[in-house]
């Protein structure tokens, strides 16, 4: 754990706090560690020394004296060390605010002190500047031929630069201090000044000792939680939004009625009557306006006169049906023209309900069907009699012929009203197509309507709603709208915001616009939701407009329809800009971003994006250093959030009855253990397993008695998230309610917040707790934190919150909205105890049930509710009870096949055909099994290409004409036995039933049974099969057939038709809704049906992406077969971004390029990214593979598309990548100039560059910028210093016209020959060889009139070139010039192999002793004559060495000194004691000199020339003797032959 987070104010919120963590605190700290510590403390939290200085036990912990005994007492390290911090920091707090009440003389003294403190680093620094010699303090001694590093030179230079000698007087004044006048006083007064210094450290830590102190400190330290100046400054409208939650008026004046604001006056000239057209009729009209203007006009006539009440017999003939029925009714237009309607009865104003006309269509006498209408009147009438009795009231007009009606008024209706008396329905009756009208909805036939039907403008006006859902919208306060998929639940929710904004919009004025927030889970449904509102809104905008501008709007809208791209083939999870032009954060939202659609997951990620704000804006409080907040548009980086089927991947269980029996419970659990309310006051953030064992059953039912495996499940799913470095939701959320707790809500609240499918979050989500903080020392300030959701909205009555009951009853929930709605009641009464009288207060929400669906029939729908009825008896507390649902209209009772052979295979051949024909179902159904392992055992029997398959946990959320629910008893994990139980619910006599009660956990699974059987049932819209032959299936089928709930088929029977064709349309629609819905494999069985290649390959790559990302990760063989999995669907993606267009071609690009990051094939995925145009992440993949080129390249070309930090980091990575590549580069090669270029290209000017190079030690870089920049002499510099002597001699010569440039290179060539062919060493060596050749070459450049240099050069030249004769000449010159060193290396190399004495003449033999005299001689005399070797710069240039001290030398690697130490091998100099240098010349010298005379001895005995003369013999004497007497005086003779003996006994 970070020791400094432990201080971290936020978490501080009380003195017992501050305690826990300086105990924490103080465990971490150690005798080794102490300095580490308090420097991070006094770096990143120094208003925290003296807390801890103060509280920390010094007996245990004894930091004050380890703080005294370690005090710095030099001067140039004294103000940025420990100490002084501690100082700075104690006098502030003793001067400022101490926590001790001193006198006014004490007082007087301390602001001396800080002031004193205060000036310390400017009298230190000009204390060290002074100087009274010559000498630098602290400069780094420059030896000859030492290396310095780039610190060194820049603290030389600096110190160099600084030599003040006078002193400032001003400066010693201000601290009362007298001028030094010589170097011991000023000495003496440093230490003086940091004598002072420990005095007065020691002095507060007496303070920090004295009584209370400790106790006043700890206690301040808590209130300096509120009390930061800079982070209070950035959180402050957050803070005072949190504080004033009822404060902010609302943006909205007081709701209108929907018929004011939704609803419009009828079309000019119409009567009383209330005119709804279905859509089947509103088509007809539009159709009839385009093609045939006469027949619509007649038809709108018609409808006017209706609306008048004209019902004369043409205008309301009632068709064929009987007493029992509502009339349906005809008026007549033309000969063959009718037009179909019924009077209704519909929500009014003032709480009644009203007569309105609702027209279903218009058709000639061929379209007319009797039995259709019949069977509709048939279905109204179940409705009841009091409904028939209204349908069917007429009261006359007044003042008006007997044939003319205004509409009559009711009190309201309950909303279904069965009527005992009304007989069954035929079975036509349940045709579905008879039933869509019924479902169908209804809109005003409105002036509006009518301006966009005459102006061939596309509108959705609002709908007829229920007086139910009437009563729900117009709902003044905060309420719970539960019902399934179908009751209209969004419906409501959704006119609410409608009739919110629309009544804001009709009362004009300066109001703010209203705040609104939709939130759900699902980014489709989101979608979908904010694309009808939009499209409500833009049609309500038809009102003001005339028909002119509608006109005008029709052609605007035809040219965007041209210029839309069907985009529904990427998953709209995988749309990174989803929500538009929404900004990053919360904070960040102004009136024109509402309405707001979002989902949970994105709201998170705007509050966290606020929230990394803060934690920025405290990290730069703490540091001293500039808050940079996040760029506008973009986001931070998203947290990745555990989901349910990221659990199924990482556990790897799969397996359904694993499922089911392991892995539901403990997931579903851990919403109870980590999400309920008792988890807001624990600080683990999850129940313990003993709290989680006490809860009430009614918190969790249906396993209440296996609690302690499914904690221990949960245990074993904490640490795996541990260890994955996983997060889930509940860990998100927390995270977002301790920020809330502590800094308040970011941005403006808003005033109404809608959440539909809230049975999806867990309740930490929703709501939170109350938190009471003391905020200052004047008295408690309560603050209210309310959960992520509740907490955004400042009305305690703009809430509403939507769920589908049927999800609440599926498997493994544990959501119960009467918890919910109990739950916030309690937090919503603590809080109004803490309001001011005159703030608004909270009215309890009240909770509505939509119980008539309007898209399953009641035959399902019963059927489905007799499950609810079993698990509600059973179970009680599980699910909320709720009122049975009902059909709007009637329907098929389910079928049950029964009687077939288990082991047969005649029931698989009459449902699904013989092999040879099979049948094949349609789009619009699916046959439904347990899970994956019943699927393929299916597809084995019938094969692939039946039709949908899906496992019931798939279908959660989809719906189906029809359904065939296929084995799900007899895949069941339960058995026979169990399942009898719920026999028990009949209550027949006779029939044996297990005791439920004495053994419940026996039967718990039945309860998850019957929520999947539930989910199964309610997916069907018309029909539903049941498929399953095995005795499991008895008890529900027998409990259902008492019921009279189904209908058993028998073989033999007449079987309804099971298989539907479906249209290639059909297909592609179908594949689309599952495609949205992650349903791949079933949505390419759609495309393939619909014949769509393009959409069937782009799907192939989602399922090869959804099969890599559930391979786990935990073996490399794993890990590979992800990373090919991962590739193969990169693969697919691209090549199904071929055919695409543009917009949909960038999206499977960038798919692609996703996947292929994952399969870890970074290059790939940068050009794809590149070509998706996504420059952030082809840039990122280009960075992490060291491309830099191309990254570059992105980011100039793209500047305004990639993230500035990504930019900038990889721009920083560029500059040092170059560099280091310059660094090893050659400097002639081409590469080595380009990768100058391209680093020197990222700077703005030079200096910038050479600082940069500078501050890294890249001297190399920095010579070859400098020399690329004319700057020759300081790159030579440069290059000098790190050794690289070629380099330095090449630039030295590129000077333009400057000779002193140029003699130091003939210097530096000179040294370079000198230290690599020294005395004793031979170029053996391809790389000694080349670099002497190299300097060779150098010098021919730096050739001048200088002789000796010229001669050096050759001389070098011909030992290189071993060229004897023309070095014992240069020996020669040398000496005549006293260039000893040079006269003795050429003889040296001469002698290094004798030449032969054998043949030459006497002449020559004795010029070759002459030159062999003068070598020995010459080593001779300076080894012998010379006692301090080290001193000697001949020795040192002839033999490579170098003094480093008195006391020692350093033998350059190679030479002949350092090959004679036994350092042959050894790629480093060697240091050796200056009193062995004399002995080891003499010895490795002597002995070099004794072999070379002793051959030279060899060679005189067989040179002839010493051989006995004949003629000298005979006559005594010799001409040739004369001419060697001439040439070599006699006396010669004998001091060679002397010396000779005498050298060699020397050596």
């Amino acid at each position: 754990m970070n020791t400094l987070s432990i201080l971290d104010n936020p978490s501080l919120t009380s003195v017992e706090a501050v305690d826990d963590a300086l105990i924490t605190f103080s465990s971490c700290l150690s005798k080794t560690n102490f300095g580490r510590v308090l420097e991070s403390v006094a770096d990143d939290r120094p208003r925290a020394l003296p807390l801890i200085l103060s509280n920390i036990d010094e007996q245990g912990i004894p930091l004050q004296k380890w703080i005294l005994d370690s005090f710095s007492h030099q001067p140039d390290m004294f103000t940025s060390s420990l100490h002084y911090k501690l100082l700075l920091q104690l006098s502030d707090l003793f001067f400022f605010d101490s926590p001790i009440s001193f006198d006014q003389e004490v007082r007087m003294k301390l602001s001396s002190k800080h002031q004193f403190i205060r000036k310390i680093p400017a009298l230190l620094e000009h204390l060290y500047k002074l100087s009274f010699d010559d000498k630098q303090r602290g400069d780094v001694p420059e030896f000859q031929g030492a290396r310095l590093t780039q610190k060194q030179r820049k603290r030389n230079e600096m110190l160099a630069a600084r030599k003040p000698l006078v002193a400032e007087q001003k400066l010693f004044d201000d601290v009362g201090l007298d001028v030094p006048r010589c170097q011991q006083e000023l000495d003496d007064l440093m230490e003086r000044v940091l004598t002072e210094q420990l005095s007065l450290l020691k002095e507060y830590f007496g303070y920090l000792r004295s009584e209370n102190v400790a106790e006043v400190i700890k206690r301040r330290f808590v209130v300096s939680t509120e009390t930061e100046d800079l982070f209070l400054s950035l959180q402050e409208e957050a803070v005072a939004e949190s504080d004033l939650l009822d404060e902010t008026p609302s943006a909205y004046p007081k709701v209108q009625p929907m018929k004011s604001a939704l609803y419009f006056d009828s079309v000019d000239g119409f009567g009383d009557w209330i005119i709804f057209v279905n859509q089947n009729a509103h088509n007809e009209l539009r159709i009839k306006h385009k093609k045939d203007k006469d027949t619509f006009d007649i038809v709108v006539k018609k409808i006017r006169e209706l609306s008048q009440g004209h019902f004369s017999p043409d205008n309301q003939k009632r068709l064929k049906g009987v007493g029992t029925e509502v009339p349906i009714f005809e008026a007549k237009m033309t000969s063959d023209l009718r037009l179909i309607y019924q009077v209704d009865v519909v929500a009014g104003g003032d709480e009644r309900e009203q007569q309105a006309i609702k027209i279903f269509g218009i058709y000639t006498h061929a379209q007319m069907d009797d039995r259709l209408w019949t069977s509709i009147g048939r279905h109204l009438g179940r409705r009841g009699r009091e409904y028939k009795e209204r349908c069917s009231a007429r009261i006359p007009a007044p003042n008006a012929d007997d044939q003319t009606f205004i509409p009559a008024s009711f009190p309201p209706l309950p909303e279904v009203q069965e009527d005992a008396d009304s007989p069954n329905l035929l079975a036509d009756d349940s045709n579905p197509v008879h039933s869509r009208f019924l479902m169908e909805k209804y809109v005003v036939f409105s002036q509006p309507l009518m301006n966009t039907i005459l102006a061939d403008v596309e509108a959705t006006f609002p709908h007829l709603v229920s007086s139910q859902e009437k009563v729900i919208i117009e709902h003044p306060y905060s309420c719970y709208v539960i019902g399934r998929s179908g009751t209209g639940k969004t419906t409501t929710l959704l006119f609410k915001m409608l009739l919110i904004e629309r009544t804001a919009q009709l009362a004009g004025g300066d109001a703010p616009r209203p705040r609104q927030i939709f939130v759900t889970q699902s980014r489709v449904l989101a979608k979908k939701v904010e694309e009808y509102f939009a499209t409500l809104v833009k049609s309500l905008t038809a009102t003001n407009q005339s028909l002119e501008e509608l006109r005008n709007l029709k052609a605007a809208q035809h040219h965007l329809s041209l210029d839309e791209e069907d985009d529904d083939m990427i998953h709209m999870d995988d749309i990174i800009d989803w929500t538009g032009d929404l900004p990053s954060k919360f904070s960040e939202l102004q009136d024109e971003h509402f309405p707001l659609f979002t989902t949970f997951d994105n709201l998170c990620l705007m509050l966290e994006a606020d929230i990394a704000d803060l934690e920025r804006a405290k990290k730069a409080l703490s540091t001293k250093s500039p808050i940079s907040a996040t760029p506008p548009g973009l986001n931070v980086a998203k947290t990745t959030v555990l989901t349910y089927d990221d659990f199924l991947r990482i556990t790897g269980l799969i397996s359904l009855n694993l499922l089911l029996n392991v892995l539901i419970q403990p997931w579903f659990s851990a919403s109870v253990i980590k999400g309920s309310e008792e988890t807001l006051s624990s600080d683990s953030h999850y129940l313990t397993c003993c709290e989680y064992l006490n809860m009430s059953s009614r918190s969790q039912s249906t396993f209440a008695d296996n609690r302690e495996s499914i904690y221990t499940l949960f245990k074993a799913y904490l640490d795996l998230k541990k260890k994955q470095g996983h997060k889930d939701g509940a860990d998100r959320t927390r995270a977002i309610l301790d920020s809330f707790s502590a800094h308040g809500t970011p941005g403006q609240k808003v005033d109404h917040l809608y959440v539909d499918e809230v049975q999806d979050n867990l309740l930490v989500d929703t709501l939170g707790k109350k938190i009471c903080t003391l905020s200052d020392a004047t008295g408690a300030n309560s603050r209210s934190r309310y959960a992520v959701l509740r907490a955004l909205c400042h009305d305690p009555n703009g809430l509403f919150w939507a769920g589908d009951t049927a999800q609440t009853i599926s498997v493994g929930s544990s959501f119960r909205f009467n918890a919910l709605k109990a739950f916030q009641w309690r937090l919503e009464e603590k809080r109004s105890k803490d309001l001011d009288p005159d703030q608004q207060r909270a009215v309890q929400p009240e909770i509505f049930q939509l119980a008539v669906n309007y898209r399953s029939h009641a035959g399902i729908v019963n059927c489905a509710h007799s499950v609810v009825d079993l698990i509600s008896r059973f179970w009680k507390d599980s699910i909320d009870k709720l009122s049975p649902e009902k059909g709007v209209v009637d329907g098929l009772k389910p079928v049950f096949f029964v009687g077939w052979d288990e082991d047969s295979a005649g029931l698989e051949h009459f449902i699904f055909g013989d092999s040879g024909s099979r049948i094949e179902f349609g789009a619009q159904q699916c046959i439904l099994v347990r899970d994956n392992d019943a699927r393929e055992k299916l597809r084995k029997l019938v094969g692939e290409g039946i039709g949908l398959i899906m496992t019931i946990y798939e279908s959660k959320g989809l719906e189906f004409n029809d359904v065939l629910l296929y084995d799900f008893f007899s895949d069941s994990p339960a058995e026979l036995s169990q399942w009898r139980v719920i026999l028990g619910a009949l209550e027949e006599d006779g029939t044996a039933i297990p005791d439920f009660e004495r053994n419940r956990s026996r039967y718990a699974s039945i309860c998850s049974e019957l929520k999947f059987l539930y989910v199964a049932v309610t997916r069907a819209r018309e029909n539903i099969w049941i498929v399953d032959s095995s005795l499991k299936s008895g008890p529900m089928r027998h409990y259902w057939t008492k019921k009279d709930l189904i209908r058993n088929l028998t073989p033999g029977m007449n079987a309804p038709r099971l298989a539907t064709s479906s249209t290639p349309e059909e297909w592609a629609k179908q594949g689309k809704n599952l495609f949205q819905r992650k349903k791949y494999v079933e949505a390419k069985h759609c495309f393939e049906r619909a014949l769509l290649p393009d959409r069937v390959a782009i799907t192939h790559a989602y399922i090869l992406r959804t099969k890599a990302q559930a391979i786990r990760t935990d073996t490399k063989a794993d890990r590979q077969n992800r990373k090919r999995m991962f590739s193969s669907a990169a693969e697919a993606f691209r090549s199904s971004a071929k055919p695409a267009s543009r917009k949909i071609r960038l999206e499977l690009l960038r798919l692609s390029g996703d996947c292929y990051k994952n399969a870890d094939e970074l290059l790939v995925a940068a050009q794809i990214y590149r070509d998706a145009r996504r420059f952030t992440d082809s840039v990122s993949c280009y960075r992490d593979v060291n491309h830099f080129d191309e990254a570059i390249d992105i980011v100039k070309k793209e500047a305004n598309s990639v993230d500035p930090d990504t930019a900038a980091q990889v721009i920083r990575l560029a500059k040092l990548f170059y560099f280091n590549q310059v660094q090893g580069l050659a400097p002639t090669s081409e590469e080595h100039g380009t990768k100058l270029h391209q680093a020197c290209a990222l700077f703005d000017d030079v200096e910038n560059v050479l600082d940069y190079l500078g501050d890294r030690d890249l001297d190399v870089a920095r010579a070859a910028v400098l020399a690329e920049n004319g700057r020759y002499e300081e790159a030579a510099q440069l290059c000098l210093e790190e050794g690289r002597t070629l380099e330095a001699i090449e630039l030295l010569l590129r000077v333009p016209s400057n000779k002193e440039s140029a003699q130091r290179a003939r210097d530096y060539i000179l040294k370079g020959l000198w230290d690599h062919l020294s005395f004793g060493v031979v170029p053996v060596d391809s790389q000694s060889s080349s670099l002497v050749s190299r300097l060779l070459e150098l010098a021919s450049k730096a050739s001048n009139d200088s002789t000796s240099f010229n001669a050096e050069v050759s001389m070098f030249r011909a030992i290189l070139e071993k060229s004897t004769t023309q070095l014992r000449l240069q020996a020669k010159n040398f000496l005549e010039a006293q260039n000893i060193p040079a006269a003795i290396l050429c003889l040296d190399h001469y002698f290094s192999t004798m030449p032969r004495l054998t043949d030459l003449s006497v002449s020559d033999v004795a010029q070759q002793l002459e030159a062999f005299l003068d070598y020995t001689q010459l080593l001779s005399t300076k080894l012998l004559a010379d006692k301090n070797p080290q001193d000697s710069r001949m020795l040192q240039k002839l033999f490579a060495f170098e003094r480093l001290s008195e006391g020692h030398v350093r033998l350059a690697k190679g030479s002949y000194l350092h090959m004679s130490v036994g350092a042959a091998n050894s790629d480093q100099d060697f240091m050796l004691p200056s009193l062995d240098l004399l002995i080891l010349l003499r010895n490795r010298v002597g002995q070099r000199v004794r072999n070379r005379i002793l051959k030279e001895d060899d060679e005189c005995k067989r040179a002839r020339a010493f051989s006995l003369c004949l003629n000298f013999s005979t006559y005594g004497g010799c001409l040739e003797l004369d001419v060697l007497t001439r040439m070599l005086p006699i006396s010669t003779k004998f001091t060679i032959t002397l010396e000779s003996e005498f050298i060699y006994s020397k050596f």
